[in-house]
């Protein structure tokens, strides 16, 4: 009887290493899955573009030759590899001397192409509000000293991104294009845009 007893408490101490056994392997396996599917989410993370945010200076030459200014803001919405689709806002002037001042806000929208050398490629559509400011003393195409105008933009560019090739958070950009005005009295116009300045990247 004893004997048997004895047989049984070996057999179920057994049993017991044996599944603590098996339940080691399994856990040890599922910890290694684990283990890899983590390193392997991480190295693909890493392989991911980091999204830019940028803010650029320029010189805004409206009909290329009335000097003004913008200051703005660019994020990237999505990128792969050497492209990315950019979201940018801005605010901006321009002079005519003894004419007009324009004051202006502009959103766009559109894409970017960093080589590996360094030179981009940059297209994008705005729209934007305007207002100008109309000296009293010379003609103008409204009685109002004052007119708003709704701003469409289209701008091509072409520069140079330093961080690319010399790890420097700064580049060129030289754009140019067209910008349309349309008044509140149905009158549509548009002007040659010149925008030339540095960008400098904050991510």
């Amino acid at each position: 009887m004893m004997h048997m007893a004895k047989q049984t408490s070996e057999n179920y101490r057994t049993i017991r290493i044996l599944n603590y056994a098996q339940f080691a392997t399994v856990s040890s396996l599922a910890a290694g899955a684990a283990m890899l599917l983590l390193l392997s989410v991480g190295h693909a993370a890493a392989q991911e573009p980091v999204p830019s945010k940028r803010i650029s200076v320029s010189y805004f030459g409206e009909s290329f030759g009335h000097p003004g200014a913008r200051l703005g803001y660019e994020g990237s919405m999505w990128k792969t590899g050497p492209f990315e689709i950019v979201l940018a806002g801005s605010l901006g002037m321009f002079l005519e001397p003894s004419a007009r001042r324009g004051f202006f806000g502009l959103a766009e929208m559109g894409g970017r192409l960093t080589t590996g050398s360094g030179l981009l490629f940059d297209l994008r559509l705005g729209l934007g509000y305007l207002n100008i400011a109309w000296d009293e003393s010379v003609p103008r195409p409204q009685p109002a000293l004052s007119t708003s105008h709704f701003m469409p933009s289209t701008l091509f560019g072409l520069g140079y991104d330093f961080k690319t090739v010399a790890g420097v958070p700064f580049g060129i950009l030289v754009r140019s294009g067209m910008m349309g005005r349309y008044s509140m009295d149905n009158l549509f116009d548009g002007a040659y845009v010149l925008d030339a300045g540095l960008f400098f990247t904050l991510k």
